[in-house]
């Protein structure tokens, strides 16, 4: 994955100094995985660069899980859409729960809730379709009982255009009162072209 910089001169728009956009490696990635390489890698490291105050995120599809409820389901097993997002939300909570003494030894003990953790995205709509939403006499009634789940894109207010074609890519917002040419220069050193591969 490589990151193309192009230049904002400084008279035009105050403080938004470096835009880029991401190249996809040869074997290609899709604009749902260069947005997520932005949003999570990318984006990240140059707003460690001393004096860059901001990195917004352009062009791509934000990726997200979508349940899709069926109404007669739901009325069917008598849950209400809060509910639902109540056992969606408690669900992906990471909790710790102090400690266990047996033995003469103490273990900790914590709840590990993140749907998906390992990375694997259809693992993630399993975990999602698997919970538990309520149980009626010692039957659970599950997401996937009332609702369909997958991954999908999020709503879109715009895209971002690189010679023709749609493309993912940033805009660095400088710190107030920062030097822009020394911030420049410095998303340079991260941005330019290297031996080392950052897909």
């Amino acid at each position: 994955l490589h990151v193309r910089s192009r230049r904002q001169r400084q008279m035009c728009i105050r403080d938004r100094i470096y835009y880029y956009t991401l190249e996809p490696p040869e074997e290609g990635l899709g604009l749902a995985e260069l947005r997520s390489m932005q949003d999570f890698v990318v984006k990240y490291e140059l707003q460690a660069v001393e004096g860059v105050s901001e990195v917004a995120s352009i062009g791509g599809y934000v990726r997200q899980y979508q349940i899709e409820v069926d109404p007669d389901k739901l009325r069917f097993h008598g849950v209400s859409l809060d509910k639902l997002a109540m056992a969606i939300k408690g669900s992906n909570l990471d909790v710790g729960a102090k400690t266990v003494e047996t033995t003469g030894m103490e273990f900790i003990v914590r709840s590990k809730g993140f749907l998906g953790s390992g990375g694997d995205k259809n693992k993630a709509v399993e975990d999602i379709e698997d919970t538990v939403i309520m149980q009626r006499d010692g039957v659970p009634v599950r997401v996937r009982d009332i609702a369909s789940v997958q991954i999908g894109p999020d709503f879109r207010r715009g895209a971002l255009d690189y010679n023709g074609a749609e493309a993912v890519g940033g805009v660095v917002v400088m710190r107030y009162g920062e030097n822009p040419r020394v911030v420049i220069d410095r998303c340079l050193l991260y941005t330019s072209p290297s031996p080392r591969d950052r897909g």
